[in-house]
């Protein structure tokens, strides 16, 4: 009976280590999205509020024109000619700049 009462106390010590050590373990890491929230080419479309394949200073800068988004405008217009195509756009990079007074 006693080497019965024995193995019955091993056994249910055995049986907790698995239950034990996987409330221990790590967490699995946060997965990263699948995709980017808004492709480039996405935001290029979005931002070309008339459609016509090109974005102006205006459209780029979404509506808050300023010295510093003309600058940054000009130097990412690489044929001069006033407004960005989707590859001047694609090649410079993505973000529109960020709005006067933000960081």
């Amino acid at each position: 009976m006693k080497n019965t009462k024995t193995l019955t106390i091993l056994l249910s010590l055995a049986a907790s280590i698995p239950l034990a050590h996987a409330e221990t373990a790590a967490p699995a890491p946060a997965k990263p999205p699948a995709t980017s929230p808004q492709p480039p080419d996405g935001l290029f479309k979005a931002l070309d509020r008339d459609a016509d394949g090109r974005l102006s200073v205006g459209e780029f800068a979404v509506g808050q024109v300023s010295d510093a988004a003309r600058r940054v405008f000009a130097g990412m217009d690489r044929d001069a000619d006033g407004y960005l195509s989707a590859g001047e756009y694609r090649i410079n990079g993505s973000a529109p700049p960020a709005k006067a007074g933000a960081r």
